[in-house]
Order: structure tokens, then C-alpha cells, then sequence
């Protein structure tokens, strides 16, 4: 409901003519205009989710996630720090001319993955950040290469020269690269391992050097990777048999705003759609599905309840994923879903279970995930608003602010107009700013609209009340606060909808004040 409030000041005019000898009295009544409201289905409803079909009948279209599985609960990669320290293959001490090799390896880094066995991974974003310790007296020309970290298919290398240093007071050198795009080959040196990243590591004296470098066995390389932020956007191997308890609630925005009752629908469109586009065998079981509202609810009765549900996996097509989808359509002739949202519900509780591959690795490690398109199961509700209506009760609160208007007494003048097709009970309570509540209507009646041949709202109705205040409500409201609206809407038949409807308020004070000028 949209409002607004003005506030009025009194502007007295005082007459200076012959000296009066006593003091003279008026009583004023002053009118204030307190605020003015709309309340139509866009305020109750996102425009998003209302369009009228063909005949003009308003529709409430809502489609939300009942289960969304985290890609991380599949592929989570956590930061990792991997440190290698290589020294001379030697003992004692030896020259070493330069150009000669110094430190020479092959080697795997373990990347922190969960239990899953990933042979290859493309990174969305994260990065890379790299310390470069050296305590060998002497320059080293060094070549560090990750040939399964590759971008535009050109393997990560890293070419630098160091300064000398010494155990006391060793080089140092750091940087960082960012892995967004990169794609990691995580099979090893061997080809056939899983979360190993192969890497190799030569360094020599520096051809800049002047002469022979001596190298100690107490000299040493040490090379520190540390991976940070890594998020995946394509993941390739084994993401393991993993059973998940689903137990969640799920808010029905569009209803929420409707503070109780209920309604009779005569037709809705349930539609259970579950998509898996991820590479790898799911079985889904819905328990129960309950709508909820406060402490009432109503189970789903329908075969998809208890009922085990295999999924097959996608297909990955190298350019595009080819999905799989399942849907089931709910409607009154195969279960009680009309009685569920007759409830009005709140939000949809649903438990069950899903398990990733049940059958285990039939892929042979060739699971595939991309993250933006991961498994989900959706529902898909089209409900007409050709409805009865029982009770429904729709709360609404409206600012108002300070008005400076001394007062003695005063009357409420409330104007309201009622351009639905269902008559409406309104309750008006004042709430000050220091928290006390003032009901100063009660149930007051209003007849429905008028409707046209076609059922539609046409004339609205009009109510006026006159509400007596007392002194103290009058300081009251003075001190501005909010107005709480209740309406209670009721239906003697369906009536229909087409999104036009509108109940119009108006409220306006007046106050009885005495003035006095000598």
C-alpha cells in the first residue's frame, strides 16, 4: 500500500483595530489530512509474477527451487600452500661453473580437493601465489614449469634470475598469477593418478655469473605455492557415492504477504521438474511435501511422494550439455494440491534424500560437472484467480507523521472504496511511536463492487465513517505513529480477478480547538 501524509500548520490572523478590553475566545475546528491509501494486487504481489490471459483473467505465476545441489558438495577445492625445498645431490662443498645444473626435479603437488578424484579442472577464477627462497652464493638462472596448468593451451612456466644469498640471509622473491581460464590436468606425471598436478623445477648457476659458484649441501632451493580462492567452472573425473539428506523450507513469497484464511480455488497448475546436468547418475526420494501455514499445514498426496526417482546423467557434447529432465504434473485429479494451497501456504517443507552416483563409478572417472548448470528440482505454479475467498485477510500499515495542531476533541473522517468483487471487513488501529496501540474501528463493513456481465469488479463501493476521539487519543496521534489496516475479505461464490482492483482510503482529522487573543 502506497501512502502519504501532509502535515498542515494553522496560520492565524490576528486583526490589530480598537483595543479590546478582555480577552476574546473562538473555538476552531481544524481539518488535517492524515494520510491516503491504494492497496491493488501489485501490492501484494510482485508485478513479475501476475499476467492476465486471454480473457482477462489475472493469473499468479510463481516458479521456485525445491533442491539446488552445491557443486561445492561434488568438487571443493580449499586453499592450498604446497612447499618443496630441494638441495644440492652432493656433500661437502663443490665449484660449479656456470650454465651447470644445480637443482634438477620431477614431482607432484596434491591439490586440497574433497574426497573426490578429479583428473581435470577449469578454473574460473583464483589465484596463484609463488615465493622463490634461494641460499646459494651465487646467481641461479631458474626455469619452473606446471606443464598440466595450461591457458589457451600453453603450459604455466616461470623464468627468473636470482641474486645471491646465504643460509643467514637468504633471496627472496614472490608474485602472484591469476588462474582465471587456466585448465588444470590433474592426472600427475604418471597420467593416471587424480588431484596430483605435476610439475618440474631446473636450476642452474647463471651464465651471468663471473666464475664457479660454490655450492654447499647446506645450500638449498626452496620454491612455496600457495592456491587461493580457487572457483571451478568445468570439473572431469570420480565425485564419489555421496547420500545427502534433504530437509529444507522453501518461502512462497507471493502468499506471504495474505495474512490468513483461505481460499477455494477452482483450478492451478502444479508442475514438479527435476533437470541433471551434471555428468553423473542421481536418485532422488521425496518424502513428504508439506504446505505451511503457521502452525497448520497440509501433506502432498501423490505417486512422486515416497516414490525413488532415478536420474540419468548428462551428456557432455563437448559445445552444449545435453540435459535430462523429468517433470510431473500435479493437479486435482491425481492429488489434493488444491487442498495444499488452499492453506495459503507460507512456505513448502519438503525431506527426502539424494544420492550421486548409487550404482558407483560406472563412468570409469569420467564424471563431469560445470558448476552454472549443476542438478535442481523446481516447481512451476500457474494459479487462475477464480477463486472463492473465506476469511482471507490482507494487513497493511501506513506512516503518519507529527502534526502540530493543539486540540481538545475530535472526530476520525475515513472514506473508503472498495473496487473488489467480495466484500470487505475493515479494522483500524493506531500504533504511536511509543508502542501503545488505539483500535479505533472495528469490523466496519463494506459492501463488493459491481461487477460487469463478465464478472468483473465495475463500480466500486463507498463507505464513510466518523470516528469520535478523545483528548488523549487526539495527543496521541498528534505524535505521529503507524495506521494498521486489516481487511477481512469474504465471497458468498468465485468472483473472478483481472488485476484492476483497487480498495481506495482516505482518512482525515478533525480537531476542536479554543484560541484566545486579547
Amino acid at each position: 500500500m502506497k501512502s502519504t501524509s501532509t502535515i498542515v500548520f494553522i496560520a492565524i490572523l490576528l486583526a490589530f483595530g480598537c483595543k479590546r478590553e478582555e480577552p476574546t475566545s473562538w473555538d476552531i475546528d481544524a481539518r488535517v489530512p492524515l494520510l491516503r491509501g491504494s492497496l491493488g494486487w501489485e501490492d501484494l504481489i510482485a508485478d513479475s509474477l501476475l499476467s492476465t490471459d486471454e480473457n482477462g483473467l489475472l493469473h499468479l505465476q510463481y516458479v521456485t527451487s525445491l533442491i539446488n545441489l552445491n557443486p561445492d558438495t561434488l568438487v571443493a577445492l580449499s586453499d592450498t600452500t604446497i612447499k618443496r625445498g630441494f638441495v644440492p645431490p652432493f656433500s661437502g662443498t663443490i665449484p660449479i661453473p656456470p650454465g651447470q645444473s644445480v637443482f634438477s626435479q620431477q614431482q607432484n603437488m596434491v591439490l586440497g580437493i574433497n574426497t573426490a578424484q578429479i583428473k581435470e579442472l577449469i578454473i574460473e577464477s583464483g589465484t596463484m601465489q609463488y615465493e622463490l627462497m634461494s641460499k646459494v652464493n651465487g646467481p641461479l638462472d631458474i626455469y619452473y614449469g606446471i606443464p598440466g596448468a595450461t591457458f589457451g593451451g600453453t603450459p604455466f612456466s616461470l623464468s627468473t634470475t636470482t641474486q645471491p644469498g646465504t643460509v643467514a640471509n637468504p633471496y627472496f622473491e614472490s608474485g602472484t598469477i591469476d588462474l582465471s581460464g587456466y585448465t588444470f590436468d590433474l592426472t600427475g606425471t604418471s597420467g593416471g593418478s587424480s588431484n596430483r598436478l605435476a610439475f618440474s623445477l631446473q636450476a642452474d648457476i647463471s651464465s651471468t655469473a663471473s666464475g664457479n659458484i660454490s655450492v654447499s649441501a647446506n645450500d638449498s632451493l626452496t620454491v612455496r605455492l600457495r592456491f587461493t580462492d580457487l572457483k571451478v567452472a568445468y570439473a572431469r573425473g570420480y565425485f564419489g557415492s555421496i547420500l545427502s539428506d534433504i530437509d529444507q523450507a522453501i518461502d512462497i513469497a507471493p502468499l506471504s504477504a495474505i495474512a490468513g484464511g483461505n481460499l477455494n480455488l477452482q483450478d492451478l497448475s502444479f508442475d514438479l521438474e527435476i533437470e541433471n546436468y551434471v555428468g553423473a547418475d542421481i536418485q532422488l526420494k521425496i518424502d513428504a511435501l508439506k504446505g505451511v501455514r503457521g502452525n497448520n499445514f497440509v501433506s502432498l498426496n501423490h505417486q512422486v511422494i515416497g516414490s525413488t526417482i532415478n536420474i540419468t546423467r548428462a551428456i557432455d557434447l563437448g559445445n552444449s550439455i545435453q540435459g535430462n529432465t523429468y517433470s510431473y504434473q500435479i493437479n486435482q485429479s491425481n492429488s489434493n494440491i488444491v487442498d495444499l494451497f488452499n492453506l495459503l501456504p507460507e512456505a513448502l517443507d519438503i525431506a527426502g534424500s539424494i544420492e550421486l552416483n548409487p550404482l558407483g563409478d560406472v563412468s570409469g572417472g569420467n564424471d563431469f560437472i560445470y558448476p552454472a548448470q549443476p542438478i535442481k528440482a523446481s516447481i512451476n505454479l500457474d494459479i487462475p484467480l477464480c477463486v472463492g475467498v473465506n476469511g482471507v485477510v490482507f494487513l497493511d500499515t501506513l506512516e503518519t507523521q507529527p502534526i502540530d495542531i493543539p486540540s481538545t476533541s475530535g472526530t476520525l473522517f475515513l472514506r473508503a472504496e472498495n473496487g473488489f468483487p467480495m466484500a470487505v471487513a475493515l479494522t483500524f488501529s493506531f500504533l504511536t511511536n511509543n508502542g501503545e496501540e488505539i483500535v479505533l474501528a472495528s469490523n466496519q463493513s463494506i459492501y463488493s463492487a459491481e461487477t460487469d456481465f463478465f464478472g468483473y469488479s465495475q463500480t466500486p463501493t463507498t463507505v464513510n465513517l466518523g470516528i469520535n476521539l478523545t483528548t488523549d487519543q487526539i495527543e496521541s496521534i498528534k505524535t505521529g505513529g503507524r495506521m494498521i489496516i486489516k481487511a477481512t475479505a469474504n465471497s458468498t461464490d468465485i468472483v473472478k480477478f483481472n488485476g484492476s482492483e483497487r480498495l481506495d482510503i482516505r482518512i482525515l482529522a478533525a480537531a476542536r480547538t479554543e484560541i484566545s487573543y486579547e
